[in-house]
């Protein structure tokens, strides 16, 4: 039995005590035209199970060949206006798409769910589940959420955004064309940002990323045409594509003693400019006291107090050098 089937999701196992099969049985087939001959590759389904047989299930190589194994059932349940799916016997339930979802103008993603007797923390929305729902003005996210799919909430209509502590990925065109937020404040933890996700975000004027961040894709802020500020908590900036931030008139702030790094990156240059430090609301750049101290900025140019007179490293209060306006706190 060769399944050839790439979109297959889902393969349920009611067989408790499961015997050996063929490598090749649950395998994908395709031909290659180069060797001549067939490609083997595992599947990209799921192989659910009764729960307490797993490991008999993994001690038998021909039953390894999905992309997981998990105990339990699929199932889907709606509670309230919200439909999740799960896995009976499972801990995390995931919020997934429905036609209702286009008239609602507000909604909260809980932290838990209970079915039955047992409890589900609700980790995961489900690629396109609130996509093009342009009624919903209202958006918020519980503690527990840990990644959002790809065109999860596109062209949805509300104007804040404050994400849980506990997020680690946005998917691919997550937000995009999400028009009227102004102000995205990425907290530390999350490690994947995908492609486009901030895309046609014309409002939007502040991005902040987290120092936890390994990995941008293309063109996420593309056609943001109002961002001016990009606050990087990179300490180690990693290569990203000419295309992430392509053309950008926004400034690049980046942490004290970093920029050299960002410089060497081609990615990272374009921005209207590198500055090192955090932007105040009204623009005056940020600086912490205990990093000025250090012989790295002396080469950075001088220090001035607002008299204009050279200070060798400024206490609390705004400060003047190379023609800008530092905030020392």
């Amino acid at each position: 039995m060769i399944l050839n089937n790439s979109s297959l999701a889902a393969v349920v196992s009611h067989i408790s005590e499961p015997f050996a099969v063929s490598d090749k049985t649950f395998v994908n087939q395709s031909w290659n035209y180069d060797t001549q001959q067939y490609d083997y590759t595992p599947s990209p389904a799921t192989l659910y199970v009764p729960i307490g047989t797993k490991e008999k299930y993994e001690a038998l190589s021909g039953w390894t060949q999905f992309a997981k194994i998990e105990e339990g059932e699929p199932a889907e349940m709606k509670i309230g206006y919200l439909r999740y799916s799960y896995v009976t016997g499972g801990s995390t339930a995931t919020v997934i798409q429905d036609e209702s979802y286009k008239e609602l103008t507000a909604v909260t993603i809980p932290s838990t769910i209970t079915i039955g007797d047992r409890s589900y923390q609700v980790t995961a929305i489900d690629d396109y589940a609130f996509a093009y729902c342009l009624k919903l003005v209202a958006l918020t996210l519980s503690e527990g959420l840990q990644s959002i799919g790809k065109n999860a909430f596109a062209s949805n209509g509300f104007s804040e955004l404050t994400f849980p502590s506990t997020l680690r990925s946005i998917g691919d065109n997550a937000f995009i064309n999400c028009t009227q937020i102004k102000t995205l404040v990425i907290p530390e933890g999350v490690e994947t940002i995908g492609y486009r996700t901030f895309a046609y975000m014309w409002d939007l004027k502040y991005l902040e990323l987290p120092s936890t961040l390994k990995e941008i894709g293309e063109g996420v802020v593309e056609s943001s045409s109002d961002l001016t500020s990009v606050v990087s908590h990179i300490t180690e900036p990693f290569a990203v594509s000419d295309n992430t931030f392509a053309s950008s008139s926004a400034t690049l702030y980046v942490p004290i003693g970093t920029k050299a790094k960002y410089e060497a990156l081609s990615g990272w240059t374009q921005f209207a400019e590198i500055v090192e430090g955090e932007p105040e609301p009204d623009g005056i750049i940020s600086i912490k006291n205990e990093k000025i101290n250090k012989k790295s900025e002396t080469s950075a140019g001088a220090w001035y107090n607002l008299q204009g007179i050279q200070v060798s490293k400024p206490q609390k209060g705004v400060y003047l050098r190379n023609h800008k306006k530092y905030f020392s706190k």
